[in-house]
Protein backbone atom coordinates (compact mmCIF):
# COMPACT_ATOMS: atom_id res chain seq x y z
CA UNK A 1 0.00 0.00 0.00
CA UNK A 2 1.50 3.48 -1.27
CA UNK A 3 2.09 5.66 2.10
CA UNK A 4 2.62 9.63 2.30
CA UNK A 5 3.93 10.77 5.58
CA UNK A 6 3.41 14.05 6.35
CA UNK A 7 6.31 15.88 7.63
CA UNK A 8 5.78 16.51 12.08
CA UNK A 9 8.10 19.28 13.81
CA UNK A 10 11.45 20.13 12.62
CA UNK A 11 13.36 17.78 10.66
CA UNK A 12 17.22 17.91 11.25
CA UNK A 13 19.97 15.75 10.66
CA UNK A 14 19.98 14.27 14.09
CA UNK A 15 16.42 13.74 14.07
CA UNK A 16 16.35 9.62 14.55
CA UNK A 17 12.39 9.72 13.74
CA UNK A 18 13.48 10.92 9.89
CA UNK A 19 17.60 10.47 9.97
CA UNK A 20 18.39 6.44 10.02
CA UNK A 21 22.07 4.79 10.13
CA UNK A 22 23.18 2.84 7.35
CA UNK A 23 22.28 -0.51 8.94
CA UNK A 24 18.67 0.45 8.88
CA UNK A 25 18.33 2.03 5.83
CA UNK A 26 19.61 -1.59 4.27
CA UNK A 27 17.33 -3.89 6.69
CA UNK A 28 13.99 -1.81 6.12
CA UNK A 29 14.43 -0.89 2.43
CA UNK A 30 10.40 -1.43 1.75
CA UNK A 31 9.63 1.17 4.99
CA UNK A 32 11.80 3.60 3.71
CA UNK A 33 9.64 3.57 0.14
CA UNK A 34 7.49 5.43 1.30
CA UNK A 35 6.36 9.17 0.46
CA UNK A 36 7.17 11.80 2.67
CA UNK A 37 5.54 15.63 2.29
CA UNK A 38 7.97 18.42 3.80
CA UNK A 39 7.33 22.02 4.88
CA UNK A 40 10.43 23.63 3.11
CA UNK A 41 12.89 22.87 0.70
CA UNK A 42 15.76 23.38 3.68
CA UNK A 43 13.88 20.09 5.09
CA UNK A 44 14.01 18.31 1.62
CA UNK A 45 17.96 18.95 2.03
CA UNK A 46 18.56 17.40 4.94
CA UNK A 47 16.74 14.44 4.03
CA UNK A 48 18.62 13.93 0.98
CA UNK A 49 21.67 14.22 2.69
CA UNK A 50 20.53 11.59 5.03
CA UNK A 51 20.29 9.24 2.02
CA UNK A 52 16.69 9.40 0.90
CA UNK A 53 15.69 9.60 -2.91
CA UNK A 54 14.69 13.01 -3.99
CA UNK A 55 12.18 11.59 -6.23
CA UNK A 56 10.38 10.64 -2.16
CA UNK A 57 9.78 13.99 -0.81
CA UNK A 58 7.72 16.54 -1.78
CA UNK A 59 7.93 20.15 -0.66
CA UNK A 60 3.97 20.83 -0.30
CA UNK A 61 4.45 24.01 2.50
CA UNK A 62 3.12 23.72 6.44
CA UNK A 63 -0.66 22.97 6.50
CA UNK A 64 -0.30 25.36 9.64
CA UNK A 65 0.48 28.09 7.64
CA UNK A 66 -3.28 28.49 6.24
CA UNK A 67 -4.30 29.41 9.61
CA UNK A 68 -1.93 32.05 9.84
CA UNK A 69 -4.00 34.66 7.16
CA UNK A 70 -7.04 34.19 10.11
CA UNK A 71 -5.17 35.08 12.90
CA UNK A 72 -6.65 38.00 14.69
CA UNK A 73 -4.61 40.23 17.16
CA UNK A 74 -7.42 41.95 18.19
CA UNK A 75 -9.25 38.71 19.65
CA UNK A 76 -6.04 37.36 21.02
CA UNK A 77 -5.69 40.37 22.83
CA UNK A 78 -8.95 40.41 24.32
CA UNK A 79 -8.17 36.57 25.75
CA UNK A 80 -5.29 37.47 26.90
CA UNK A 81 -6.53 40.59 28.79
CA UNK A 82 -3.38 42.08 27.17
CA UNK A 83 -3.69 46.45 26.36
CA UNK A 84 -2.36 47.28 23.31
CA UNK A 85 1.01 48.74 24.88
CA UNK A 86 1.98 45.40 25.81
CA UNK A 87 4.53 43.61 24.37
CA UNK A 88 4.62 39.36 24.68
CA UNK A 89 7.56 36.98 25.00
CA UNK A 90 5.81 33.62 23.76
CA UNK A 91 7.44 30.47 25.25
CA UNK A 92 6.74 27.21 23.76
CA UNK A 93 7.52 24.35 26.22
CA UNK A 94 7.90 20.81 25.06
CA UNK A 95 7.16 17.04 27.21
CA UNK A 96 10.95 16.62 28.01
CA UNK A 97 11.57 16.62 31.16
CA UNK A 98 15.24 18.37 30.44
CA UNK A 99 13.55 21.22 28.48
CA UNK A 100 10.49 21.95 30.74
CA UNK A 101 13.48 22.36 33.71
CA UNK A 102 15.57 24.62 31.64
CA UNK A 103 12.81 26.78 30.83
CA UNK A 104 11.04 27.17 34.58
CA UNK A 105 14.62 27.96 35.59
CA UNK A 106 15.09 30.39 33.30
CA UNK A 107 11.74 32.27 33.54
CA UNK A 108 11.70 31.97 37.23
CA UNK A 109 14.48 34.52 37.20
CA UNK A 110 13.41 36.10 34.20
CA UNK A 111 10.42 37.20 35.71
CA UNK A 112 11.67 38.17 38.72
CA UNK A 113 12.91 41.07 37.02
CA UNK A 114 10.98 44.32 36.97
CA UNK A 115 9.69 44.50 33.17
CA UNK A 116 5.97 46.21 33.77
CA UNK A 117 5.48 46.83 29.81
CA UNK A 118 5.97 42.74 29.12
CA UNK A 119 3.73 39.60 29.55
CA UNK A 120 5.18 35.70 29.29
CA UNK A 121 2.73 33.78 27.53
CA UNK A 122 3.65 30.08 28.21
CA UNK A 123 2.38 27.74 25.64
CA UNK A 124 2.19 23.88 26.42
CA UNK A 125 2.53 21.72 24.73
CA UNK A 126 -0.35 19.11 23.59
CA UNK A 127 1.15 16.24 25.27
CA UNK A 128 1.87 17.82 28.69
CA UNK A 129 -1.67 17.80 29.53
CA UNK A 130 -1.38 14.11 29.77
CA UNK A 131 2.38 13.80 31.36
CA UNK A 132 2.72 16.79 33.30
CA UNK A 133 4.93 19.50 33.68
CA UNK A 134 6.80 22.12 36.39
CA UNK A 135 5.16 25.52 35.85
CA UNK A 136 2.09 25.91 37.95
CA UNK A 137 4.06 27.95 40.57
CA UNK A 138 5.67 30.07 38.39
CA UNK A 139 2.08 30.71 36.76
CA UNK A 140 0.69 31.21 40.53
CA UNK A 141 3.12 33.40 41.86
CA UNK A 142 3.87 35.42 38.81
CA UNK A 143 1.37 37.70 37.56
CA UNK A 144 3.36 38.63 34.37
CA UNK A 145 2.95 34.92 33.52
CA UNK A 146 -0.33 33.74 31.83
CA UNK A 147 -0.30 30.05 30.92
CA UNK A 148 -2.62 28.57 27.53
CA UNK A 149 -2.56 25.07 27.65
CA UNK A 150 -5.93 24.88 25.24
CA UNK A 151 -6.13 25.00 21.61
CA UNK A 152 -7.12 28.53 22.57
CA UNK A 153 -5.86 30.65 21.47
CA UNK A 154 -4.05 28.95 18.35
CA UNK A 155 -0.11 28.70 17.68
CA UNK A 156 -1.29 31.69 14.77
CA UNK A 157 -3.18 33.85 17.29
CA UNK A 158 -0.47 33.54 19.87
CA UNK A 159 2.19 34.65 16.92
CA UNK A 160 -0.18 37.38 16.07
CA UNK A 161 0.63 39.45 19.45
CA UNK A 162 4.19 37.88 19.94
CA UNK A 163 7.07 40.45 19.79
CA UNK A 164 9.69 37.71 21.23
CA UNK A 165 9.88 33.82 21.01
CA UNK A 166 11.94 31.53 23.67
CA UNK A 167 12.17 27.82 23.29
CA UNK A 168 14.78 24.79 23.59
CA UNK A 169 13.38 22.99 20.15
CA UNK A 170 10.19 23.76 19.05
CA UNK A 171 9.46 23.78 15.37
CA UNK A 172 7.09 26.93 16.19
CA UNK A 173 10.33 28.73 15.30
CA UNK A 174 9.07 27.86 11.63
CA UNK A 175 6.22 29.94 12.19
CA UNK A 176 7.79 32.52 14.29
CA UNK A 177 9.84 33.21 11.31
CA UNK A 178 7.01 33.72 8.94
CA UNK A 179 5.78 36.79 10.94
CA UNK A 180 9.43 38.34 11.16
CA UNK A 181 9.38 37.54 15.40
CA UNK A 182 12.87 36.36 16.68
CA UNK A 183 13.74 33.08 18.00
CA UNK A 184 16.25 32.37 21.11
CA UNK A 185 16.83 29.04 21.65
CA UNK A 186 17.59 28.11 24.95
CA UNK A 187 20.85 26.25 25.10
CA UNK A 188 20.52 22.72 26.10
CA UNK A 189 23.18 20.41 24.72
CA UNK A 190 23.62 20.53 20.78
CA UNK A 191 19.77 20.20 20.39
CA UNK A 192 19.16 24.05 20.22
CA UNK A 193 22.07 24.15 17.39
CA UNK A 194 20.83 21.22 15.26
CA UNK A 195 17.14 23.23 15.07
CA UNK A 196 18.71 26.84 14.90
CA UNK A 197 20.55 26.41 12.40
CA UNK A 198 17.35 26.18 10.17
CA UNK A 199 16.32 29.23 10.99
CA UNK A 200 17.72 32.85 9.81
CA UNK A 201 16.18 35.27 12.52
CA UNK A 202 17.40 33.29 15.78
CA UNK A 203 19.68 33.19 18.90
CA UNK A 204 21.34 30.61 20.74
CA UNK A 205 20.80 31.32 24.56
CA UNK A 206 22.20 29.81 27.60
CA UNK A 207 21.23 32.46 30.79
CA UNK A 208 18.64 34.53 32.11
CA UNK A 209 21.37 37.61 31.38
CA UNK A 210 20.97 36.87 27.49
CA UNK A 211 17.34 36.69 27.45
CA UNK A 212 16.65 40.45 29.23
Amino acid sequence: IPVLEIQHGAIHRAHEGYVYPRSFRTANNTWLRRHIAVYREVDRDVLVAAGWDDAQIHVTGNPRYDQISNASRARTQRMLELDGDTQVLLVTSQPVREYQRLLCTLLTELTAIDWPDWKVVLKLHPLEQSVGHPYHELVRTRPNVCMVATEQPSLPELLAVTDLHLTVHSSVAFEAEYFGIKTLFLRSGTVGEQISSLVTNERIVASCDEVA
